[in-house]
């Protein structure tokens, strides 16, 4: 029987190079998934969003809630206007 994931288990694992691939995009799945890569350290949460543009895991419904739930009021301007997105200051 495989063992419970346990994410603190699994960062400490990954931060002492013991994980391969495939357990590191497990990791980073279930981080997102919980929205714990947006509380953690900055290095995570850009990690797991290079993992997410790379197409290695996946943004799955589970995925927005933990958005929503970390980031409420970017789920409410999204909701209504869309993504922010980076504009260039008028001269």
């Amino acid at each position: 029987m495989a063992e419970p994931f346990n994410l603190s288990d699994r960062i400490g694992a990954f931060e002492a190079g013991e994980l391969d691939d495939l357990e590191i995009y497990e990791m980073f799945q279930v981080m997102i998934d919980t929205g714990a890569a947006w509380t953690l350290q900055g290095s995570y949460g850009r990690t797991a969003a290079w993992l997410l543009m790379t197409g290695r895991i996946l943004w799955t419904p589970e995925a927005q809630v933990g958005y929503e739930r970390e980031f409420p009021l970017m789920f409410v301007h999204d909701l209504f206007h869309g993504p922010l997105h980076a504009v260039a200051a008028p001269r």
